[in-house]
């Protein structure tokens, strides 16, 4: 029996420190992940169509899941939403790690993986810190690295 008890004890330690979205606003939610896929230097990775316009992201819902009515958009296109089992023939996705809001400061750490499928499949690891100032979240640090798949 305390085997049992501490199993689910550490399973929740587990599952509230991966995927903390306590102590937020949806609208706080929503502007913290505005702000992560706004990131410029992510801009040149984005997938484009044949016309040079933006296709849609795409977020795995696998660590950190968001709402799928979260309104978040990139070049006038809604952020497309899949489980790990629906994003095999992706070229590009997102994974969120951590994605924590308290009081008005925020966490959020990510991989934009890109050219998935591909023999040059890479991917950007992201550390953000964001602070808001009234209804304005700003970046406050930024950590990119890259690593070629």
């Amino acid at each position: 029996m305390k085997n049992l008890q501490a199993f689910f004890i550490v399973c929740l330690l587990i599952c509230s420190s991966q995927s903390k979205l306590s102590a937020q606003t949806s609208s706080d939610e929503a502007l913290v992940l505005q702000k992560s896929i706004d990131l410029m230097v992510l801009q040149q990775y984005y997938p484009k169509n044949q016309d040079n316009t933006f296709k849609p992201l795409v977020v795995l819902q696998h660590g950190v899941s968001f709402p799928t009515s979260i309104l978040v958009v990139h070049h006038n296109n809604s952020l497309v939403f899949k489980t790990k089992a629906d994003i095999s023939n992706e070229t590009a996705y997102f994974l969120f790690w951590e994605f924590q809001i308290i009081g008005n400061t925020a966490r959020v750490e990510f991989s934009y993986n890109y050219n998935m499928g591909t023999t040059t499949a890479s991917t950007q690891k992201v550390v953000l810190a964001l602070e808001k100032s009234g209804t304005t979240w700003n970046i406050t640090n930024t950590n990119i690295q890259a690593v070629q798949l």
